[in-house]
């Protein structure tokens, strides 16, 4: 990794853990709870993590106000701690939160602060990855409970998640030209799908033909946010699908954490599989295809063309390697070599 890669990585997760994702119990002390956490991440030196806290700010300004356009005109507040409040931003349906989650604040911080160490490794753009990816993940199975994937950004309008605003924060972050965020968008699409679905036979048509276009959109995400962060990927949601987590399993998931089961060496994608329930129950997760033929991306500032055609250039290549598979095993099962002209 070059000094380069390392700076664009370190300023990402400098973004990202710009909150830390329990603002909402504490707002008053939550900058020293973020130093904290930026701390266990490698930001030690003080001096060099105040001053790349200060670089990133203009995201964090972008990010919410993208977030909370609709903003009241008088003077609001709500206490979290007090009544937890989550509202669905489409149904305006708030989430149930268990009887005294709130009284649990301790307990929660503690499990949201604990969540993501142990992992070995010295690269900052694997240890992005894993933060982006697990953190959430890793917490609300140490809690216990599904409710701290529901923690607001901003108790006065909590219809985004504190989750979602540290990634747009980290994914604008590479977009900060001389103090100024100037993100692009990239808007991804490849087809015809429905003529192509449409051919189908059978449920297992239906089934191959969908699979494999969520597995060249994979393929197509993944040379896109290899150099710039899945967080940058505004839809389809990424975290926890299970094509896009099956195309990292040899690189960012062989990442170990220091204690496993038993004491033992765990890799993250070991530990992932039985988070799923083991491997009886991880086939649903890995062969459901879950993703559109389109995706939109924010970008930095230029890199948009370049990026879109290595999109395209990975779904040529990856369905150009499945028809050669394909043809072999034809060949294995009976078929002739003239057959390929």
């Amino acid at each position: 990794m070059t000094d380069h890669d390392q700076d664009f990585w370190q300023k990402k997760l400098m973004a990202f853990l710009h909150d830390a994702p329990d603002k909402c119990f504490d707002i008053a002390s939550h900058e020293q709870t973020a130093a904290r956490c930026q701390s266990a991440a490698g930001f030690t030196d003080n001096e060099s993590r105040t001053e790349r806290e200060k670089h990133i700010k203009p995201a964090d300004w972008f990010s919410a106000a993208a977030e909370r356009f609709v903003f009241p005109k008088e003077k609001c507040s709500h206490t979290f701690s007090v009544e937890p409040l989550f509202i669905h931003p489409l149904s305006s349906k708030p989430f149930n939160f268990p009887e005294g989650f709130a009284a649990k604040s301790g307990s929660h911080t503690e499990a949201i602060q604990t969540a993501i160490g142990g992992i070995r490794t010295d690269d900052w753009h694997e240890r992005f990855f894993l933060y982006w990816r697990r953190w959430q993940e890793n917490a609300t199975a140490l809690g216990n409970h599904q409710a701290l994937a529901f923690l607001p950004a901003d108790t006065r309008i909590p219809d985004h998640t504190i989750w979602n605003h540290m990634a747009v924060t980290a994914a604008l972050a590479p977009c900060i030209i001389k103090g100024e965020v100037r993100p692009e968008l990239l808007l991804f699409q490849f087809g015809p799908v429905q003529e192509f679905i449409a051919q189908a036979r059978s449920t297992r048509d239906l089934w191959s033909g969908s699979y494999l276009i969520s597995w060249l959109v994979a393929h197509a995400i993944k040379a896109v946010t290899d150099p710039i962060g899945p967080d940058a990927v505004v839809f389809p949601s990424l975290r926890g699908n299970g094509i896009f987590d099956a195309l990292h399993r040899e690189t960012y998931y062989a990442a170990q954490w220091k204690q496993g089961d038993d004491g033992q060496t765990q890799t993250t994608w070991e530990r992932l599989v039985k988070d799923k329930g083991g491997k009886a129950k991880v086939a649903d997760w890995l062969l459901t295809p879950t993703l559109p033929n389109r995706f939109l991306v924010i970008v930095p500032p230029g890199e948009g063309e370049r990026l879109a055609r290595a999109a395209q250039q990975a779904i040529r290549s990856e369905l150009a390697m499945i028809g050669e598979n394909v043809w072999k095993w034809l060949l294995a099962n009976g078929a002739q070599e003239e057959w390929k002209d």
